[in-house]
């Protein structure tokens, strides 16, 4: 890994873990199945996937790109508030001139089961803003659709719905 560029992806073990024996059963019923129309764990994969792994932060010298689940921002350094190491522990990046900005990578997914927010985060943020300097940048903000994801989701449920009416 360059040293400036760092990434930091959600570190959810139970998303992990779930991905990991969903896929396991896909492949072991594939395999062994007389059956074949019984290989269906592939939309829990995907759901299992948008609901937190795919979700990281980057930072560079000259941007931040916080990825949530089916929109990314990029932020300039130069409109970052810098967060107090003592008294910051949301998942929210401050951005001078906008909203808050969700940080998805530092909250627990949706199987996390009532757990807080990854508490490495925050910290994790603080220290690369600090050790990746920062360079001249534009001083914009763009949002982005991630539309694989977005295609992913729809197809996801286009096939419960279509699969549910069949049934």
């Amino acid at each position: 890994m360059a040293r400036d560029r760092r990434v930091h992806h959600q570190n959810d073990l139970q998303a992990r873990a779930l991905l990991v024996l969903t896929v396991a059963c896909e492949v072991f019923l594939a395999w062994f199945s007389p059956f074949p129309g019984s290989v269906g764990f592939a939309p829990v994969v995907v759901v299992v996937y948008l609901m937190g792994p795919c979700t990281s932060i980057v930072v560079t010298p000259d941007k931040l790109v916080v990825r949530n689940s089916f929109h990314s921002w990029h932020v300039a350094r130069s409109l970052i508030t810098y967060p107090d190491a003592n008294s910051w522990s949301k998942d929210e990046l401050t951005v001078r001139g906008r909203r808050p900005i969700s940080i998805s990578a530092f909250e627990p997914s949706g199987l996390s089961f009532g757990m807080a927010a990854l508490a490495g985060g925050p910290r994790w943020l603080i220290d690369t803003l600090g050790e990746i300097g920062p360079r001249p940048d534009d001083g914009l903000v763009a949002w982005r659709i991630r539309w694989v994801n977005v295609a992913l989701a729809v197809a996801i449920a286009g096939t419960w719905a279509w699969a549910y009416h069949r049934w």
